[in-house]
Formats: C-alpha cells, sequence, structure tokens
C-alpha cells in the first residue's frame, strides 16, 4: 500500500469510481493531525478483532492519503 500511496503522491490525482460514477480528484498528504481520531474509531469499531493491531500500525498511517475533489 506504501508504493501505492507514494505514487498517487507524485501524480498528485487521477480517477475513482464510487457506485459506478468516476470523480477526478486530487491526492495530498494526509494531515497527521487526524490520526489518533481514526485510530479510536477503529478501536471502537474493531474492539476484540485480531485485525484492529494491523489497521492502527504505522505502516497503513504511512500510506494514508487525502483524496479531494479536483479543483479545476
Amino acid at each position: 500500500m506504501l508504493i501505492r500511496a507514494r505514487a498517487a503522491l507524485a501524480q498528485g490525482g487521477g480517477l475513482i469510481r464510487i457506485a459506478g460514477t468516476e470523480y477526478e480528484v486530487e491526492f495530498a498528504p494526509a494531515d497527521p493531525t487526524v490520526f489518533q481520531a481514526v485510530d479510536e474509531a477503529y478501536r471502537a469499531k474493531y474492539a476484540g478483532s485480531p485485525y484492529l493491531a494491523p489497521m492502527i500500525a504505522e505502516g497503513p498511517r504511512s500510506a494514508s492519503v487525502r483524496v479531494m475533489p479536483r479543483r479545476d
């Protein structure tokens, strides 16, 4: 995933498809100030899951990107 995040940031934008509709988007580094809130939400939702620890590890954080509608 880290490779894909780096590629997305290097390209700066792309297309995503949601429910069959394509959208032009821009990619930016994720704001690290939101990581704690995201981790807490994962802890609440996945409490007791063996998958929780890998989801909140540094690797997934470093692969996080912000996806925004493309500005023209």
